[in-house]
């Protein structure tokens, strides 16, 4: 079923509940809530998604690193950044959920395969609206 209309106060609950929010029209740019994770301390220097920097000082602390409370943007493609809304998507009324086929459950890869293989890119400047 095909949930439309949305206000975004509604539309960031289905976020919460796994759904794929978008504005009316536009599914080729989406919003979703990253599953909230630990990552344990002794995996931190492995994580290709974090500067070096960074790396050394959480893995100092001796602590795990939580990934909590984290809405993305997807864009066309596969670009993803954080998600801040702007005025006009927090008044907006034409919010809606994504309809797909719920995936069932999907088995957890080993810890050691999810810490990333990714290659760090160049910063890209910012495109002109």
């Amino acid at each position: 079923m095909k949930t439309t209309n949305l206000t975004f106060h509604d539309a960031m609950k289905a976020a919460d509940r796994g759904e794929l929010i978008c504005r009316e029209g536009d599914f080729e740019t989406f919003v979703f809530r990253q599953v909230p994770c630990t990552v344990p301390q002794d995996l931190i220097m492995r994580m290709s998604s974090l500067p070096p920097k960074v790396k050394v000082l959480l893995h100092g602390r001796g602590l795990d690193l939580h990934y909590n409370h984290q809405y993305c943007r997807v864009y066309e493609g596969s670009g993803i950044t954080s998600f801040l809304p702007t005025d006009e998507e927090l008044a907006a009324t034409d919010w809606q959920v994504i309809d797909l086929p719920d995936p069932g459950p999907i088995e957890a890869a080993p810890v050691a395969e999810t810490v990333g293989k990714g290659i760090p890119v160049e910063p890209q400047a910012a495109e002109s609206a």
